[in-house]
């Protein structure tokens, strides 16, 4: 039974968390890059008819995108605003916030996450990929009979978000540690390091197999 545990709980929902956070990621990746292509086309058909309605058609659909990321926050997870950052180093240090890692917030953070990169305002995804990642991970916890072991493959979680902005496995169990915890149990980097691994090979792959070359 022991040995059963450790492949189920260690080698399989590393990977399970790998590949599914992955799938998350390429259909965030593939969703901006078709919003920016359109927002391209429409800018250039625009622009050719007339240079000041080319820079409103730029400027309203950068505005309408944003609106809608807001929206989708305040109406489906108000926790959802924000990096995450703080509020995953209260979470890995012991403390139980309401209502973060939850379904509602993970469909919240892709949606808005998804609307305001395809608006083409220029901001970063790791932080918002570490906490939507670390809600999958507390999702999947629910295979662990030990409680204990959550926070463990909540660490994984926050890595893997970091292995699919950057593709970077050995990277992002370094900077997912450097951001989220004060000390770290030197027993959880081998599988935090497998499941950024799967997570880092489906992305790269993946995402070059499917968004189209004049797309991206």
């Amino acid at each position: 039974m022991s040995l059963l545990h450790f492949f189920v709980e260690d080698w399989f929902i590393s990977a399970l968390l790998g590949c599914i956070t992955a799938a998350l990621s390429i259909s965030v990746d593939v969703s901006y890059e078709y919003l920016n292509h359109y927002r391209a086309v429409l800018f250039d058909f625009a622009r050719d008819y007339d240079k000041m309605l080319g820079f409103v058609s730029w400027v309203g659909y950068l505005g309408f995108f944003v609106t809608a990321a807001a929206l989708v926050c305040k109406y489906i997870s108000p926790q959802a605003i924000g990096s995450g950052i703080p509020e995953v180093k209260v979470i890995m240090n012991g403390f139980f916030l309401p209502n973060y890692l939850t379904m509602r917030t993970l469909v919240a953070k892709v949606l808005s996450l998804t609307l305001t990169l395809g608006s083409g305002l220029p901001v970063g995804k790791e932080a918002s990929h570490l906490l939507s990642k670390l809600t999958k991970a507390w999702q999947s916890t629910a295979f662990f009979s030990n409680e204990g072991r959550e926070i463990e493959i909540l660490a994984s979680g926050c890595s893997v978000g970091i292995a699919c902005t950057f593709s970077s496995p050995a990277g992002a169990v370094l900077y997912g540690i450097e951001c989220t915890h004060k000390y770290f149990a030197v027993k959880n980097y081998w599988r935090a390091f497998f499941a950024t691994t799967c997570s880092a090979l489906i992305f790269r792959f993946a995402n070059a197999a499917i968004i189209p070359p004049h797309i991206a």
